[in-house]
């Protein structure tokens, strides 16, 4: 679903990690570079050259935020909803996203009263009919907490 194939490995086969094992590669030999720093110190700078140097096969660097650069942009207008997906307008261009990437925007609103943080009524997904939730039985542990098990683990 995401891409991601798992294969194992033994402790003394690391060539079944090639990506992980060449990123180590590098990492450790940026790290030793700084020998005369404890590895602590200079591992935010090293990190910062890996992720701003330019990669010959993605043809762009990674991008840096700033602090409290939030980690997302938008809002974007929803021109269209299906079940699993969304698609927005973006910089001028339609692009579809999956609904799970979908974040509710919440405007400030200016009242009589004061600001109030309300969301739109665009902005609350519809993407199908409520989850049906079943009751367990409630129980007390020794240290007074409240848990519900399921019905199988019911002793």
């Amino acid at each position: 679903m995401c891409g991601i194939q798992l294969s194992r490995t033994t402790a003394h086969q690391p060539a079944a990690n090639g990506l992980v094992e060449r990123f180590h590669r590098t990492l450790k030999a940026a790290i030793m570079f700084h020998a005369d720093q404890q590895w602590t110190e200079a591992l935010p700078l090293v990190l910062v050259g890996i992720r701003t140097a330019f990669k010959e096969d993605l043809q762009a660097s990674d991008l840096t935020r700033r602090e409290l650069e939030p980690p997302y942009t938008g809002p974007y207008q929803v021109l269209s909803r299906r079940e699993k997906t969304l698609q927005l307008l973006v910089r001028g261009k339609h692009v579809t996203v999956s609904a799970d990437r979908d974040k509710p925007a919440y405007i400030l609103q200016e009242t009589d009263r004061g600001t109030s943080i309300n969301p739109p009524a665009a902005a609350t997904p519809t993407v199908g009919p409520p989850a049906i939730t079943t009751q367990y039985p409630t129980r007390t542990t020794r240290s007074g907490r409240h848990i519900h098990l399921p019905a199988r683990l019911k002793l």
